[in-house]
């Protein structure tokens, strides 16, 4: 070994014929700018086919962990900088995958590995490392930026490891563990719909922790599928302060309203909505005339006279 490596101790405890260590190669490439396999190779005097191997795949590791960036063919590897960094937003895959969507350039695939970092939704900075044999360029994530949200609905399970809740589809990816006092406090069963709020977040190791706040109905009600994809998919339900603003200013009807329209208020109309619509807006009369025949009044609300363009209910 012919290079100055301060963590040359480190190395030969680990490998019979150590290399340089990442510190050292990165240090060097700083040196050189760009650098190419045989080119580093040669500035570390290393002349053994194993050392020259074993080099090679340190670099493949360092731009797959990246550390480095690696273009051209033969590959020129160099230092990560700040404007290899850039910020997108996760979107998650059934299978475990995922990408990094970017506004301004081609999405970054990230593999399961990466995956563990992050749920579905969230703001990341992240750095391409290199291009897999589908043409993708493969991301890294180095900084989460912001989380999405903080709580989700999943089902409860349990194995030999202890209590988690299982979340579905797009964050099937990321069970969230539960301690067994607080599935007792809850009375939770296997298998039960549950509220989870989150503790720790996860990393490369450990899978997130978090805290069971609510025991939900079966997870075949109709009101708790829509609780979930909304909560999944932070899909915004709260309406705005200046539309319920809006909203609560409404007076009843005056004769300026009434104007060019007919007033069906002393008939006893019948809504069509059901009764857990979110809105009441169809109605329905009818009458028996003398022939035997009926007359039928279908009265739809005009939503448009209330909610007019660029209001803030029209904008929620």
């Amino acid at each position: 070994m012919s290079w100055n490596d301060p963590n040359a101790s480190s190395e030969a405890q680990k490998y019979v014929n150590p290399i340089p260590s990442r510190e050292l190669i990165l240090s060097t490439i700083n040196e050189y700018g760009e650098v190419t396999h045989q080119q580093l190779a040669k500035a570390f005097n290393i002349d053994d086919p194993d050392q020259f191997d074993a080099l090679g795949n340190r670099l493949k590791a360092m731009a797959r962990d990246g550390q480095v960036n690696r273009d051209g063919r033969p590959y020129r590897y160099r230092t990560v900088t700040e404007h290899d960094i850039v910020t997108g937003t996760v979107s998650a895959h059934p299978k475990g995958f995922g990408f990094v969507i970017l506004s301004d350039m081609p999405d970054l695939f990230l593999h399961e590995k990466q995956m563990r970092w992050v749920f579905n939704g969230d703001t990341v900075q992240a750095v391409g490392t290199s291009t897999d044999n589908r043409g993708r360029t493969e991301g890294r994530i180095v900084d989460i930026v912001e989380r999405r949200q903080n709580n989700f609905i999943g089902t409860l399970a349990h194995d030999e490891e202890g209590y988690c809740v299982e979340l579905g589809s797009p964050n099937n990816h990321q069970p969230i563990t539960v301690t067994e006092e607080n599935v007792q406090a809850l009375n939770a069963k296997q298998g039960a719909p549950v509220k989870v709020d989150i503790i720790d977040w996860p990393n490369q190791h450990e899978f997130a922790t978090g805290k069971i706040t609510e025991v939900l109905s079966d997870d075949n009600d109709r009101e708790l599928i829509i609780e979930t994809t909304l909560l999944n998919y932070d899909i915004p339900s709260d309406f705005s302060e200046a539309a319920l603003q809006q909203a609560n200013s409404y007076q009843e009807p005056t004769e300026k309203d009434l104007k060019g329209r007919t007033d069906l208020r002393d008939l006893p109309l019948i809504t069509i909505d059901g009764e857990d619509a979110r809105d009441f807006d169809d109605a329905v009369f009818a009458e028996k005339r003398s022939g035997g025949n009926y007359r039928v009044l279908v009265a739809i609300a005009d939503v448009s006279y209330y909610v007019t363009p660029n209001s803030p209910l029209d904008k929620d």
